[in-house]
């Protein structure tokens, strides 16, 4: 069978082409708590996936981080936004400036501003996020070459490990993560370049576009129509 399946005794995984996923572990000296890895308010992220392995910590601290992982290692492409909160801590959808036009003479010609995020991120945040990471000795030697700066604005994100493992994705697709805090950990993450889009963690969309294409198709069919009505000019407007 090619579905995904976890032998306990071998720990061994498999992804759904049927190749054994590489595993790695690491030691956590101190603790392993979200308010000393996990500060802020988290990332939204799109990104196309370049590889992923199971990866185990084993703290000597204190811990409320899950220890056993899905690495999922990926390119971000697009704005990387900043998580928003009401006061009442309840999550505000992302911000977008909308479309702009600037008329231009008597044929009304116009240049156009896409809609754009209004609170992103670096993608150096993440970077530095990952060298935190290696420096300390939590993400493995053998990992870092298929990583920034070898493979230029890779990122290694970290998913718990049991309620994702089942999802099928693998290198080339694209996914979309909640990060928890301004880290690399995953809260939750969607596959969303695929019609089957059941596939997908709690707490993710299923919407199959970016946030900007989306919104950016919605406006490009607006110009369509509104292009298809010619105006009139007036004689202030020769240029």
């Amino acid at each position: 069978s090619k579905s995904s399946y976890h032998l306990v005794f071998g720990h061994m995984i498999h992804s759904s082409t049927g190749a054994a996923l590489r595993m790695t572990n690491a030691d956590v000296k101190g603790s392993w708590t979200k308010a000393e890895w996990c500060p802020g308010n988290g990332y939204i992220v799109e990104a196309q996936v370049t590889d992923k392995r199971r990866h185990t910590l084993k703290p000597n601290g204190s811990s409320d981080i899950s220890t056993r992982f899905l690495v999922i290692q990926a390119k971000p492409v697009g704005d990387i936004l900043r998580r928003e909160y009401e006061a009442d801590g309840t999550e505000k959808a992302p911000s977008f400036a909308g479309n702009e036009k600037h008329f231009q003479g008597y044929l009304h010609k116009y240049n156009k501003n896409d809609a754009k995020a209004l609170n992103t991120a670096p993608i150096s945040e993440l970077i530095e996020y990952n060298k935190k990471l290696i420096s300390s000795g939590l993400i493995p030697s053998s990992a870092t070459g298929s990583l920034h700066p070898k493979q230029p604005n890779v990122i290694e994100f970290w998913a718990d490990l049991d309620p994702n493992l089942s999802t099928d994705f693998k290198a080339g697709d694209s996914i979309r993560l909640k990060t928890i805090g301004n880290s690399t950990i995953v809260e939750s993450f969607t596959v969303i370049n695929r019609l089957a889009a059941n596939t997908f963690a709690a707490g993710g969309s299923s919407t199959l576009d970016s946030w900007t294409s989306n919104i950016n198709k919605t406006n490009a069919l607006a110009d369509e129509e509104e292009a298809a009505e010619p105006a009139a000019a007036d004689d202030d407007e020769w240029a």
